[in-house]
C-alpha cells in the first residue's frame, strides 16, 4: 500500500539502463502501474545502443491524490533479446512538495497481509 500524506500530483518514476558486452543493445522496457485496480499508465521503451555503454530509459507514471493509504501495485519488465544483456533500474517518487525525485522508501509504503 502506498502512503500519501498531502493532496496532489504523485510521479512514480523508473529509471534504468541496459548494457550488453558484446556491442549490441536492444530490448524492450515496460512499466505499469494500478491504483486501487485502476491503471495509473503503461509506458515503454527500447533503449537501444550499438556499443557496449549503458542505454538509458526512464519512465513515468502519476496520479493526482488525497491523503491515505492506496493499493498499489507496480510492473516492470525489461526484455532480453539478447545473451547477457544486464538490466539496472531504481524507483523513484516525487510528492507534491518535493522538488526533485527521491528513492522510494519503506517510509512510502505499507506492507499488509492478505
Amino acid at each position: 500500500m502506498a502512503r500519501v500524506a498531502e493532496t496532489g500530483r504523485y510521479e512514480l518514476e523508473l529509471d534504468g539502463s541496459t548494457i550488453n558486452q558484446k556491442n549490441y543493445n536492444t530490448s524492450t522496457c515496460v512499466f505499469a502501474g494500478w491504483l486501487e485496480d485502476h491503471v495509473i499508465g503503461v509506458q515503454d521503451t527500447a533503449p537501444t545502443s550499438n556499443i557496449a555503454r549503458p542505454a538509458p530509459f526512464s519512465l513515468i507514471l502519476g496520479a493526482d491524490l488525497q491523503p491515505g493509504l492506496y493499493k498499489l501495485r507496480l510492473w516492470a519488465t525489461c526484455t532480453l533479446t539478447v545473451p547477457n544483456l544486464h538490466v539496472s533500474v531504481a524507483l523513484l517518487e516525487k510528492a507534491p512538495s518535493d522538488l526533485n525525485l527521491r528513492p522510494v522508501t519503506g517510509a512510502d509504503l505499507v506492507h499488509k497481509q492478505r
